[in-house]
């Protein structure tokens, strides 16, 4: 080949390099918006349901405090009942113990 043809032949595969990266980062460029376009509505919906958990958490724990204090009413009335039987006990030992005095005198 000639020395005009070569330097033709390199200009025309540099032409050929810069209009395939321009098209390459054009398709880069219009894929990378489509991506954060999806990105934006994925977003949008993860936080929309980040958020409905959330107030079915808060919703929980409102129902475990409810809970927790209904508990707490059942533990008093259970040691108020314990109290009263204990004192029902110590009635019964000392009427146990007044019995056996007058029944052996």
């Amino acid at each position: 080949m000639k020395k005009s043809k070569v330097g033709y032949l390199i200009i025309v595969f540099c032409w050929l390099g810069y209009l395939c990266n321009f098209f390459l980062a054009y398709y880069l460029y219009s894929n990378r918006a489509n991506i954060s376009n999806n990105g934006t509505n994925d977003t949008r919906t993860k936080l929309n349901q980040a958020v409905g958990q959330q107030l079915a958490i808060s919703s929980g724990i409102v129902d475990c405090q409810g809970t927790i204090e209904d508990i707490g009413a059942s533990l008093k009335r259970s040691h108020a009942a314990d109290r009263t039987a204990a004192e029902a006990v110590g009635r019964y030992k000392s009427l146990a113990e007044e019995s056996r005095k007058l029944a052996y005198g």
